[in-house]
């Protein structure tokens, strides 16, 4: 559960919520509904633990919104349609550029002194030779330290650029409103998932107590309204349990 409550203040807030934070969400929620079904089992053995279930809510729409839109902490394609459509032109105009690169290194082999594209700023570049370098239109992004060569954007390709750069920008606001729409989604669940928070402390509690109990072998007290103490082979908690001797104790 750990900055649950800060993720949930934030949403309230109207903050937006990134693709890792909305993952954390939904791993509290899968993880509540674990704890929901292994609460369930015990149901049958009339445990009052069992009763703890009751009060998880699944939250089943807002996983499964989640699970939908964000693989891998990040916005998944099928995330929507507007997404997938502007991804896929990004991936082609990124086909496009690499492609028209590599036939300009094949027809033109004596004007580049090495035989693959280059990234320099963000840019894919051609590795031409300086004596080459008033052949290939376009930009000079780089020089190399020996001076020997110069990494040119060609023009074809800057024109490509500008467009994937209009792609890169609608993307980036697709995924704001993506997220946005999620953190909403969370926010209107804050009061359910604290709930569940509320759940999991009270049941983290119980459950250390009882694996306390079972280390320390202890068993439970029958209470008494006559003043009455019996211990029967009782043992301090704190001491060693090989060496420690058992007291009987009847007051």
């Amino acid at each position: 559960m750990k900055d649950i409550n800060t993720l949930l203040d934030l949403a309230e807030k109207g903050a937006m919520l990134i693709p890792e934070q909305l993952s954390h969400i939904n791993m509290f929620i899968n993880a509540c509904k674990r704890m929901k079904s292994y609460l369930k089992r015990a149901e049958s053995l009339n445990l009052s633990l069992a009763s703890y279930g009751a009060s998880i809510n699944e939250l089943n729409v807002l996983s499964e919104q989640i699970e939908f839109s964000i693989r891998n902490n990040q916005v998944d394609d099928n995330a929507s349609k507007e997404l997938k459509n502007i991804r896929r032109q990004i991936e082609g105009i990124n086909s496009d550029i690499k492609a028209k690169l590599d036939s300009l290194l094949r027809s033109k082999k004596e004007y580049f002194s090495e035989g693959f594209v280059s990234i320099r700023n963000g840019h894919y570049v051609l590795p031409v030779k300086k004596e080459y370098k008033h052949m290939v239109s376009g930009s000079v992004l780089d020089i190399s330290s020996s001076g020997a060569t110069y990494f040119i954007e060609p023009t074809i390709v800057a024109k490509l650029k500008d467009e994937l750069a209009l792609l890169e920008i609608a993307e980036s606001n697709e995924i704001r409103r993506i997220l946005y729409e999620l953190t909403a989604l969370v926010a209107e669940n804050a009061y359910p998932i604290r709930i569940n928070m509320e759940a999991m402390v009270s049941l983290d509690f119980i459950f250390a107590k009882a694996k306390l109990s079972i280390d320390m072998k202890a068993v439970v007290p029958n209470i008494n309204t006559e003043r009455r103490i019996v211990i029967i082979n009782g043992r301090h908690p704190l001491l060693k349990q090989d060496i420690c001797v058992p007291l009987n104790c009847q007051i």
